[in-house]
């Protein structure tokens, strides 16, 4: 493999050297930059190949000619620009270099386009001779900036207006911006929650919280979901359904996170209360001796309560019988007009009530009453059938005692 001397390279002055005198000339020219001279009047003396192609001007329609007249003599709302007023006209006055970023050059055929350029003054002999002018065409940074102001106002009203909780929290867990319903969740002023952790997580919640977030820093997962409770600044708890994020620069370094918080307490609470009203019922249904049943015709299967299993001498973690397994259940002396009362109610001929024995696994017989109403589509197809039974036992057999 052949071996690069590097003392071999011309270095930039000595590439220089070798060009000779239209050198520094050659340099300009191959400029990625526009760069152009213009004495104390304003007039072009010297324009490279970029200044000409981003102006749409040729060489020789430049060079002799008032270039702020050409391409810097009107604002961006078309009225004159004098060039009194032109920054680089005072700073040749002065004297004083000057650069600009807010205003426009004009091509030939009209058009404009923001420019950010620079002035420097020519000296010769302590004398300001002229100005060295060099610009750049700022449309596609100015593009890119307008859609980087356009995202930013997106992503801050969706943000102020979300309807759940938001925030921008430092790699420490500081907040660094939050949105009014977050405020809200947790009772706290955007001002009190600015650049602190001063919202608590309840002390049961903590080790689940840090071990989400000590997941994503350690590159396991980028993001995640818990639910857990905030202490609010009246001291109160409030649970929350957390969704965090972890952002990473282009070469993964870990940035801030983005959490969206949704405030759960009313479903939790309602929660609470529903399965609370489910032990309850589960109780009084057992010490009632009531079962509930729910058969769906669509599926052919029947959803029953604990004590429902329990009427039947079943246990409650089976699938509950249907058709012929379900009638194999019922005392042989009972069962045909079991199956006909269940026949006429599903015909929509009578509601179904009916006493009924069944025989428990274990042999022992037990006394039922059952009661239901079957529902029907407007083709008065039979859909769904709800009802209820209740152990009657102890009374037939007190009314057999009597007779």
């Amino acid at each position: 493999m052949p071996q690069l001397d590097l003392l071999a390279e011309p270095t930039m002055f000595e590439a220089g050297a070798e060009l000779g005198p239209a050198g520094p000339m050659a340099m300009l020219e191959s400029a990625g930059v526009g760069i152009s001279a213009v004495d104390l009047h304003g007039i072009c003396i010297f324009i490279n190949a970029a200044a000409c192609r981003m102006i749409g001007y040729a060489r020789e329609e430049c060079l002799g000619h008032n270039m702020h007249e050409m391409v810097h003599g009107r604002r961006p709302d078309g009225s004159v620009y004098p060039k009194e007023e032109c920054p680089m006209y005072r700073a040749a006055q002065a004297g004083a270099p000057v650069r600009v970023t807010t205003e426009m050059f004009w091509r030939s055929g009209g058009t404009g386009f923001p420019v950010d350029y620079s002035s420097q003054p020519i000296m010769v002999n302590g004398r300001i001779r002229g100005l060295v002018v060099t610009f750049s065409d700022m449309t596609e940074r100015k593009q890119a900036e307008e859609a980087l102001r356009t995202s930013e106002e997106r992503f801050r009203t969706a943000f102020d207006n979300a309807l759940i909780g938001m925030t921008v929290t430092d790699l420490e867990l500081r907040c660094q911006q939050v949105n009014a319903r977050f405020c809200s969740i947790t009772g706290y002023t955007e001002k009190e929650l600015l650049h602190t952790d001063a919202v608590a997580t309840h002390p049961d919640d903590r080790q689940e919280t840090l071990a989400v977030v000590r997941s994503m820093r350690e590159g396991r997962t980028s993001s995640g979901v818990l639910t857990k409770r905030y202490m609010r600044k009246d001291g109160q708890p409030v649970w929350v359904r957390v969704s965090v994020e972890l952002v990473r620069d282009g070469e993964g370094r870990p940035l801030h996170y983005i959490t969206l918080v949704d405030d759960i307490t009313e479903r939790k609470r309602l929660e609470e209360e529903a399965e609370q009203n489910e032990v309850w019922l589960r109780f009084t249904q057992s010490v009632a001796g009531v079962g509930i049943w729910d058969w769906d015709a669509q599926t052919g299967l029947t959803k029953a309560s604990e004590s429902q299993f329990r009427l039947y001498g079943l246990e409650p973690e089976c699938q509950f019988p249907v058709g012929e397994e379900f009638l194999d259940l019922i005392h042989p002396a009972d069962r045909e007009r079991m199956a006909r009362e269940l026949s006429h109610s599903l015909e929509g001929k009578s509601r179904y009530q009916c006493q009924f024995r069944v025989v428990w696994p274990d042999g022992s017989v037990h006394w039922l009453m059952g009661k239901g109403r079957v529902f029907f589509d407007d083709a008065g197809k039979p859909v769904r059938s709800i009802g209820a039974n209740l152990d009657i036992t102890e009374r037939m057999q007190a009314e057999r005692a009597l007779a």
